[in-house]
């Protein structure tokens, strides 16, 4: 389990600091999420971002959530904050972990989006 948890960590930490970078840019920005299966546990994508509006978040690969609630400080997934301009599109898939996890629902989980105005998204979410 250990090791699982360094992994998903290292990920989400490595997801922040490309999303800085792209958030800091001064001129158009994108992530890019590539192609393969990527296991995340809570990650903060926060603004304000630098560029001009939309930034894109580009879905190549499949994001994966820790399926352990208790992994969990946060009432959520994934977190897109104080962003004015947001486009999140790709072929890739952004996976929740529903089945494993929907037990444990007592509420508002999942990804959220505080603050963020302009937002359109296009990738598939399940």
């Amino acid at each position: 389990m250990v090791k699982l948890i360094r992994l998903w960590v290292w990920r989400s930490q490595s997801f922040i600091q490309a999303w800085k970078a792209a958030c800091n840019y001064r001129g158009k920005a994108r992530l890019l999420i590539p192609k393969g299966t990527f296991l995340i546990g809570a990650t903060i994508f926060q603004g304000p971002c630098q560029g001009p509006a939309p930034i894109k978040v580009q879905i190549a690969g499949t994001l994966k959530a820790v399926p352990d609630p208790s992994m969990y400080e946060e009432d959520f997934w994934m977190l897109f904050e104080n962003i004015k301009g947001l486009l999140v599109t790709g072929t890739g898939t952004v996976d929740g972990q529903g089945n494993a996890v929907w037990k444990y629902n007592v509420g508002d989980g999942g990804a959220k989006f505080p603050s963020v105005s302009n937002k359109i998204i296009l990738a598939y979410m399940h």
